[in-house]
């Protein structure tokens, strides 16, 4: 896409005052490969690149410069994991895709007589371009790498109408990982496991 923003500052009350009006492009690339081994089994591989900012030093406003990031419409559309996006139940992270690299490989299960199903999938994580990840004023520091995510779930029907379902995504923090889009990357973040479970009536 392309196309431009203004950007404003001020309040309702006093007034705005435009600081810049910035062209804004961006561009993605989603790969998306699946192979049936059997009538059971099915191996897949995922690739994903999204364009971001090129940021030239620590604490540049978004208004002071063109903007070449992709942003996606609505979130969800390139990718499930459980951790980094929102692949079960909204209890990930939620992140953009916006300045982001991964490859994904997995593998799927469903049983002969469709009541169960089984699937896991490895995510690999970076930044296109590298981030800030020291502290604000230190001296500058950058990285790429966001982490990797190792998820699985498991799903049965207990009888045609209920089926319960039980996932797991566990993610391996790498030093460019930050929580949430809007904050810097911070040290000593631990790795973490998130845990769903669903139980589903359809009347």
């Amino acid at each position: 896409y392309a196309g431009s923003r203004v950007y404003h500052t001020g309040t309702q009350d006093a007034g705005f005052v435009e600081i810049g009006d910035r062209s804004v492009s961006g561009s993605a690339f989603y790969l998306d490969l699946s192979y049936l081994i059997n009538e059971n089994w099915r191996c897949n591989f995922t690739s994903f690149l999204a364009t971001g900012d090129k940021l030239e030093s620590d604490g540049e406003k978004i208004w002071q410069r063109d903007s070449t990031a992709y942003f996606e419409i609505k979130k969800g559309d390139f990718g499930d994991a459980i951790v980094y996006f929102n692949g079960r139940d909204n209890i990930g992270d939620g992140h953009s895709v916006s300045n982001l690299t991964y490859n994904s490989i997995g593998a799927d299960y469903l049983s002969i007589q469709r009541d169960m199903g089984f699937s896991a999938h490895l995510y690999l994580f970076t930044h296109t371009n590298p981030v800030f990840i020291n502290t604000a004023g230190a001296d500058p520091e950058t990285d790429v790498n966001i982490g990797n995510e190792l998820d699985a779930s498991i799903y049965w029907y207990l009888e045609e109408k209920l089926k319960f379902s039980l996932s797991a995504g566990m993610f391996q923090v790498g030093k460019a990982y930050a929580r949430n889009d809007s904050l810097r990357p911070t040290e000593n973040q631990g790795d973490f496991t998130v845990f769903s479970a669903d139980v589903v009536y359809r009347f």
